[in-house]
């Protein structure tokens, strides 16, 4: 795929979408690297688990960056389990990959973490106090976003108040707030 515009490609489950997502792709628009996010929902990440259907968790990334200049949702990881093989198919040499601190850490298990050394570039955003490992940054090409330690959000935490009633105003969009009561998700 050939695109002139720089883009950030923020994969993940987005189990739910929440605003950290949000925030983090705000700060990569600001850094001028990229002129667009393109968030990709992951059908059945190899590493994680996942509450709800790709379908839904597909749909409140829409709602949630519904109008957002400079954002936009793709399905390229409908069917495929690895970033790796994403970026081959839809990358070109002016985009980067978007990823939390939390989430860089833990590339040397990712698959293929030899073409992914070669062949992506990552941007980094610190997320939930966890510090950037230094040692990775040396053997990847990446750009680092220096700003304290920010998103404080996980989905986890998310699922957690839902399953225990707990309001979620701020932490999700209100359209996502909403569809997930229409669709009674996260409900055990």
């Amino acid at each position: 795929m050939t695109s002139s515009k720089r883009r950030a490609i923020l994969g993940g489950r987005f189990d739910p979408i929440h605003m950290g997502h949000i925030e983090m792709a705000y700060i990569a628009l600001s850094t001028g690297l990229v002129d667009e996010v393109v968030f990709v929902p992951t059908a059945d990440p190899p590493h994680k688990s996942v509450e709800v259907s790709y379908s839904h968790r597909f749909e409140m990334v829409k709602l949630a960056i519904e109008g957002i200049e400079g954002f936009s949702v793709a399905d390229w990881e409908r069917d495929e389990r690895y970033a790796i093989n994403t970026w081959h198919r839809h990358a070109t040499d002016r985009d980067w990959y978007l990823l939390g601190s939390d989430s860089f850490n833990t590339i040397l298990s990712w698959y293929h973490f030899d073409d992914i050394v070669r062949d992506m570039r990552f941007m980094i955003v610190p997320r939930l106090c966890v510090p950037i490992r230094r040692d990775l940054l040396s053997i990847v090409k990446a750009f680092t976003i220096t700003m304290p330690c920010y998103i404080g959000i996980s989905s986890t935490d998310i699922r957690r108040k839902l399953l225990m009633g707990l309001p979620l105003k701020g932490l999700l969009p209100d359209t996502v707030i909403d569809y997930i009561h229409k669709h009674n998700l996260y409900r055990r």
